[in-house]
């Protein structure tokens, strides 16, 4: 579950970075002449718009750590890492929220304006794309998913989760 929330965000980044050099590039009627453009010019869009959450239950965590069972655990490494898992995940949340939140109050508002998404005006469409607003707003999209991955990569979210697994597997 984690690993596909990674993989959809890392997806998303590389499909945004590509979007913003094709919007720089393309022209209407590249897409109007060439059906397979137009075709993935759609796919990386779509791409770069997807987003996937990560929302562990902890009830098992939380139930661990509150129950006297939780003595039972020998491996003080992992009962640290248990202990800490909600403050990891948390900041980790708080990177998804962000990005949430931005897409919900700047970036889904700006396409119900300014881009009908119909198949009778995609000329609109593509003109409000390649709007300096709208690469602004897909720059900043390229930035808040960039902080997931990094929250993934370089924080200690993906780090903990092996670890857990790990030790979990390893531990009498």
């Amino acid at each position: 579950m984690f690993e596909i929330a990674k993989d959809i965000h890392v997806t998303a980044r590389n499909s945004a970075e590509k979007l913003l050099l094709l919007l720089d590039s393309l022209e209407y009627s590249d897409l109007s002449k060439n059906p397979n453009v137009a075709k993935d010019f759609q796919t990386i869009y779509i791409q770069a718009m997807e987003s996937h959450t990560f929302n562990p239950s902890n009830g098992v965590v939380n139930s661990l750590i509150s129950s006297g069972n939780f003595q039972l655990i020998r491996n003080d490494t992992l009962k640290s890492m248990i202990i800490s898992w909600n403050d990891v995940l948390e900041d980790y949340q708080e990177e998804e929220l962000a990005a949430t939140n931005f897409w919900n109050t700047r970036f889904e508002p700006y396409l119900i304006e300014k881009a009908a998404f119909s198949t009778k005006d995609m000329e609109k469409a593509f003109m409000a794309m390649k709007s300096p607003v709208h690469k602004s707003l897909v720059a900043r999209r390229i930035h808040y998913i960039q902080n997931i991955v990094e929250s993934i990569e370089k924080d200690p979210t993906e780090k903990y989760l092996r670890e857990i697994v790990r030790l979990t597997s390893t531990s009498d």
